[in-house]
């Protein structure tokens, strides 16, 4: 009981002095880019830039950081000042875990949650798909019964779906932030269009689609967006002149926001979890795009849209959504909502650590002296 008492206290003194360390958990994508690890390696490097010690945790002792004959690592596809963050490795047992720190756990980790319910740390759940939320969750499980009970998201829509399977959860929505990289250019856009779908067959089907049924425009070239770094991405993008969306199991869609963010008019299907920026009054469709529920209707928008392209002819009111859809996803707001966040679960954790001690404190006297101690 003294152990654990002392134990407590550090924590407080952790807490309280700003020395507690917030551990986010993460895949090795083993070089392919995927948004929801670079947005959370946004959070480990805005928090570090403030004085919080965030670091990455990662299973295996080895990690992809530089490419290879292979392909990417992840200075090339995110940047060498992200690939230069704290890394830690599980299988190294390079981490120790005091009350006062933080691990951050991705959605699909409920095997982490259980494997880590007895941990002195407090948990929070980092859920940015709802496609994943119960991926290698068991029957019956509920992330309440691993200890859960705070959660972070990236968009509203994905926190409603998220009460509605779990339960009442303390859950924060932190925006994502659409990297300044994306820019409009004075440039004129070429006679490409970029395409990004959740699956390469996807990918193929539409411009073959397309290819049939509009010979005349055989002569369009197609930019598969898989793939790239950050930086290819978004000169690639700037260079399209339209740009073709389909991820019905997107939670929050940063493409679409990229596309609108460098003046690329966007054709999409509709997902399954209508996005906020996409959710309009009503829960109507905002014309921010050209948004549809079948994706046979694709190959026919991208003939209307890349004509009114070529006739320069492009809806103005489009342009005008567009730009007031991505104004809010910027790094500035990410920073202080993700800041204030950290400031909130910090004096909750004290207060909850501080219960703790004092309960253990009165046992403690009642094991001593035999009497209760009110």
């Amino acid at each position: 009981m003294e152990n654990k008492i002392e134990n407590l206290k550090s924590g407080l003194e952790s807490l309280k002095n700003d020395n507690y360390k917030v551990y986010y958990f993460i895949p090795d994508t083993m070089g392919n880019p995927i948004a929801s690890v670079a947005n959370t390696y946004e959070h480990v490097k805005i928090l570090r830039e403030n004085g919080i010690n965030a670091a990455l945790l990662h299973e295996k002792t080895e990690y992809k950081f530089d490419g290879d004959d292979k392909g990417m690592g992840l200075s090339d596809w995110l940047g060498k000042e992200y690939a230069e963050l704290p890394h830690f490795s599980v299988e190294r047992n390079e981490v120790n875990v005091g009350v006062g720190d933080f691990v951050i756990i991705p959605e699909i980790y409920s095997n982490v949650m259980e494997s880590t319910a007895n941990f002195p740390a407090k948990r929070i759940v980092f859920a940015q798909s709802y496609d994943y939320l119960l991926e290698i969750l068991d029957y019956g499980k509920n992330w309440k019964d691993f200890g859960i009970s705070d959660v972070i998201t990236t968009s509203s829509v994905l926190s409603r779906h998220i009460t509605e399977l779990f339960g009442e959860l303390n859950i924060k929505t932190i925006p994502c932030a659409i990297s300044d990289k994306f820019t409009k250019s004075d440039i004129p856009k070429k006679p490409y269009i970029a395409i990004h779908t959740r699956g390469q067959d996807k990918t193929a089907k539409i411009i073959k689609r397309f290819f049939l049924k509009y010979p005349q425009f055989r002569w369009v070239t197609f930019r598969d967006m898989r793939g790239l770094s950050v930086q290819e991405f978004a000169d690639t993008l700037n260079e399209c002149c339209l740009a073709v969306w389909v991820d019905e199991v997107s939670s929050f869609g940063t493409f679409p926001l990229e596309c609108f963010k460098t003046g690329t008019p966007i054709i999409g299907k509709i997902p399954d979890l209508i996005p906020d920026w996409l959710r309009g009054a009503d829960d109507t469709i905002k014309e921010n795009g050209v948004w549809t529920n079948n994706i046979l209707q694709i190959p026919d928008l991208i003939n209307v849209v890349f004509k009114s392209w070529l006739e320069d002819n492009i809806p103005q009111e489009i342009s005008k959504n567009m730009d007031e859809s991505v104004k809010i996803y910027n790094t500035s707001l990410m920073k202080d909502v993700l800041l204030a966040y950290y400031s909130e679960i910090v004096k909750e954790r004290q207060v909850e650590l501080s219960s703790l001690l004092s309960n253990e404190e009165k046992q403690q006297a009642v094991d001593l002296s035999g009497e209760v101690v009110s």
